[in-house]
Parts: structure tokens; sequence; C-alpha cells
């Protein structure tokens, strides 16, 4: 391929990644996009923030007007905080810093953090706030807000102990259903060094060495406390296996009322619910006739996230699993391929593709190691006056490979190798 047809390729792929981001991915990935200059330039400025009782919503529609930059919070973050968006700022005031240190100190409290996008700010929860397999009560709020400020050391070579002691809060530690007060000195020297690292992050580093020992691959932990008169005695850090904490994650309890939505949308906000993220195996939707597929009714009082995702795919034929990433994985079902295989040989297919798969670009997203994979479909290059431009560098892709083809002259082999 010479290097004009290799630079109009990598310039298409470049303006249909970022035209895909845009259509596909979550808050999350939106986030890591590379913000403007004028962000920036406004999160390095002096801030002056002063509330008193103030809910988190009214505190950033404030702050979007006091600093002229549109703030978006995340729902999946959102539905883990005990009173979601109108969960309460009982005092803050911050001032002789940057606008971007005082966010930090503003969504400390919440295990929130934040990240800029191409023309607003994502408010969006910590790994460990979204860990957590139900909406937190203000106790697990702030044992997790504790865990995330205090900082641990090899100083004390017994972990639970420690904890105790930097975050001033009486933990317990319940590894696969055991209850243990002392820590396993081989497995917490691993966990700990000379440089301090904050709890949770010493937490993973236990979890990782203790699943080795117990031959569970995917240890993870969370927080729970059950409250009596609004109080609760110990706090307890339970490890487990995250395939367990997804289930728990499926089986939340959760009202909804979807009449006549496309399913897709009624399964992007069941994962949203079990703060899960979701691929569809390409084409399953297109298999679904069109009623099933754009006016979908499901209402449920009082059920499992589950419990919705087993009756949608007994009326639509798609099926639902958990992949090896922990990610909800739809596709379809035996009986809805058997059904749009007959339909097909039988000449009477009802099911259609108006938008279909042309191409997939596989991307790590900016400053991380998150590889996320984009489908570009016709439609969607087509608005924007991009599908002729792919056909052109499709063709002429495809004729300089097979001039390559024709005049390749492949290795000698000595017989001696």
């Amino acid at each position: 391929m010479n290097n004009c047809c290799r630079n109009q390729l990598c310039c298409f792929f470049l303006v249909a990644s970022i035209i895909a981001m845009g259509w596909l991915l979550s808050p999350h990935c939106l986030a890591q996009e590379n913000s403007p200059p004028q962000i920036e330039q406004v999160l390095n400025q002096p801030a002056k923030i002063d509330f008193r009782n103030i809910t988190l919503e009214d505190a950033f529609d404030r702050l979007s007007e006091s600093i002229g930059v549109k703030f978006s919070l995340d729902p999946s973050a959102m539905a883990q905080l005990p009173f979601g968006s109108l969960t309460q700022l009982s005092a803050v005031q911050l001032q002789g810093m940057s606008w971007r240190d005082a966010l930090k100190e503003l969504l400390k409290p919440l295990a929130l953090t934040f990240q800029t996008g191409s023309n607003q700010i994502f408010i969006l929860g910590t790994e460990e706030l979204l860990r957590q397999p139900r909406k937190l009560n203000l106790v697990e709020l702030d044992a997790l807000v504790r865990l995330q400020n205090s900082n641990l050391s090899d100083r004390e070579e017994n972990l639970i102990k420690q904890i105790r002691e930097e975050t001033r809060s009486n933990f317990a530690l319940i590894e696969f259903g055991k209850p243990r007060e002392k820590t396993d000195e081989d497995c917490s020297e691993d966990s700990l060094s000379k440089i301090p690292q904050p709890a949770n992050k010493v937490l993973n580093i236990y979890c990782r060495e203790l699943g080795k020992e117990e031959k569970v691959s995917d240890a993870t932990w969370y927080l729970r406390a059950e409250l009596e008169q609004g109080r609760a005695g110990n706090i307890e850090i339970i490890i487990f296996s995250a395939r367990k904490l997804i289930d728990m994650k499926l089986n939340r309890q959760i009202t909804i009322q979807f009449k006549q939505q496309p399913v897709q949308t009624i399964l992007q906000d069941l994962a949203r619910q079990a703060v899960l993220d979701i691929s569809f195996e390409p084409g399953c939707i297109a298999m679904l006739d069109e009623n099933t597929r754009d006016k979908c009714t499901l209402i449920m009082r009082d059920g499992s996230i589950k419990n919705a995702l087993e009756v949608l795919s007994g009326t639509t034929g798609l099926a639902h699993e958990i992949d090896r990433d922990g990610n909800l994985y739809i596709s379809a079902g035996d009986l809805l391929r058997q059904t749009a295989a007959a339909q097909q040989a039988a000449g009477t297919v009802t099911y259609s593709n108006p938008n279909p798969l042309i191409c997939t670009i596989t991307t790590k997203l900016p400053g991380t190691d998150i590889e996320t994979m984009i489908l570009i479909r016709e439609n969607d290059l087509a608005n924007h006056g991009l599908l002729d431009k792919y056909h052109q560098l499709h063709r002429d892709s495809i004729d300089d490979f097979m001039r390559y083809l024709k005049a390749y002259q492949p290795p000698t082999v000595s017989p001696d190798n």
C-alpha cells in the first residue's frame, strides 16, 4: 500500500473514530476525549466555592453558571449514592486553589471524580464506588471515602489493624465468607510497601494475593454496613469473586415501566442500573421483527434486573450472559437464529438491518490501557458525508493490495533452515 493511500486511510479512521465515540460509547468513555484549550484554561483559573446545604445537582448547576462550562452527571454514579443527585453537600468552602483542585476536593467526600470532554466536564464514579453491588447508605459511603483517603505502608504488617488505625473506623474483614481478625503476614507483607498507598489500592493488591492462595483469579472487595436505628457497628470489607459481585448487581430490586420503547434502549437502561458495561452481537437486534425491535413493553415492580433480562429473553429470543471481562453481552438465542434462518430460506424474511456494520476499529482510550472496539455503520458515515470517501479509500486500498500480491515473491528458504 502506497504512503498516500495509507495516510488517507489513517485520516479516515481518525475521523470515523471520533464520530463513533460520540454515538457508541458510554459517558465513561466519552470522558476520555481530549478537552479543548478553553476548558483547560478555566480549570487552571482561581476557584471560589461557598456552598451550604445544597444538593449535588444544584451545586453543579451553580458551578456551570459560574464558570460557563456544562457539567454532566453520570447516571450510574448517581445511582450508587445514598440519595442520587439529590445527595446533600452540607458545607463546602474552597478558595486559594485552581478549579481543577477545587473540583477534586468537592468530589472527594462522595467518592466521585471528573474527566473533561470535548465541550463539557463529566462527573463520574470512582472504580470503588461503581464496584459496589447496591446503592450505598451514608455509613458505607463514609467508609469508602475513608479507605480512598487513608494511606497504608509496611510499618504495620497486620493489614486490618492498620486500616482501623488510619481510618479510625471499626472495619471487619470477611474473606470468602469467613471472618478474619488477623491477616496472613506473608500475604500482607506482599501487599504493603515502604511507599504509602491509599487503603483501597492496598486492598486491591491484597485481593490478588489472597486470590492466588484460594485459586480465585478475579478476587475483589466491596463494603457492607447493615444499619440498625441509623447506625452501624462493624463495617465489613467483603472479599470474594468478581463474578459473585456481578450476580449481586443483577439481583438488585428495581421498578421499571417501558412502553413501546426500542428493546436496545431497555437493555442499555438495565445495564446502567446494574452498573455494568453492555455490548451486542452485531446484527442480533436486526433479527427481531419490527414491533419487537422498536415497540417493546416491559413493566415490572420490585423485581430484579436478572428477572427483567429473563423476561426480555423470553419475549424477544435474545440471549444474555456475562462475558469474561465482566460485561453484559447480548446475542441472538438459538430459537431466534433458527427462526431467522427459516424465514430467510423461505424468502419471508421479516427483519432487516437498515444500518449495516461496515468496519470495526479497535483502539486504546487516550491515557489508559483500556481497549475499546468502535463499530462503524453505513448510515453513520453517510450522515456525515463520509460514505463515498470510505468506499473510494476501500477500493483504492484493495486495488493497491492486489497489485502487491501479484508482484509478491516469497522469500527463498535455505535447505539448511
